[in-house]
């Protein structure tokens, strides 16, 4: 029979044991941008899809990225003003601040290229595909969609 001290010692580690995986699980599925959706994008790979898009756009080390789970039309309707589209399919929202250029966008001869210190990304969360993108100089207001997870690595 173990003494009263080392029951208690038992006792006390199984408890911290428990809340180590409590406390660990809700923290892993709070940080998650797709939990809940069968074959979406993990953190890292919406992360990957970001950052290789912000460098292709002038900044390979945006200051921050955050990312939601959200439909097609409320993405383009919180992140790029003006725009809408007509479907209302799951997609992740990636929101980046830097220093950005699009050189690549289509605009007219003569025209300077798009900048813009916010790049919005629309992505399909299965595949990973990118749907939308808009460069702005304010931050989009994501308020009505729900709170972002930070994917930043500060």
């Amino acid at each position: 029979m173990p003494s009263r001290t080392g029951a208690a010692v038992i006792c006390a580690a199984l408890l911290l044991f428990a809340l180590h995986g409590v406390l660990g699980t809700t923290a892993d599925a709070a940080s998650t941008v797709n939990a809940g959706l069968s074959g979406g994008l993990s953190d890292s790979e919406i992360m990957r899809i970001g950052m290789g898009f912000a460098a292709a756009n002038g900044d390979p080390d945006p200051d921050d990225v955050t990312a939601i789970a959200t439909t097609h039309n409320a993405a383009v309707h919180a992140a790029m003003a003006g725009d809408d589209v007509g479907d209302d399919e799951d997609v992740d929202l990636i929101v980046m601040t830097g220093d950005f250029a699009a050189e690549g966008a289509k605009h007219p001869p003569g025209a300077e290229i798009p900048t813009g210190t916010f790049l919005s990304l629309v992505i399909e969360p299965r595949t990973g595909e990118i749907w939308d993108y808009g460069l702005d100089s304010r931050r989009p207001d994501l308020s009505s969609l729900g709170d972002p997870t930070s994917l930043s690595r500060r």
